[in-house]
């Protein structure tokens, strides 16, 4: 019981980093991926 309460105490920092992670990765492949369109364009 007290493992299980702290499992969901670590929980959702760690979630939450990933999730501000997952985001910032997105954000930079689609930079990456706007880049690259307009240098193939030019």
């Amino acid at each position: 019981s007290l493992q299980s309460n702290q499992y969901q105490f670590l929980e959702p920092p760690a979630t939450k980093i990933k999730h501000e992670d997952e985001t910032k990765t997105i954000s930079e492949a689609k930079l990456s991926n706007a880049t690259l369109a307009i240098r193939r364009g030019s």
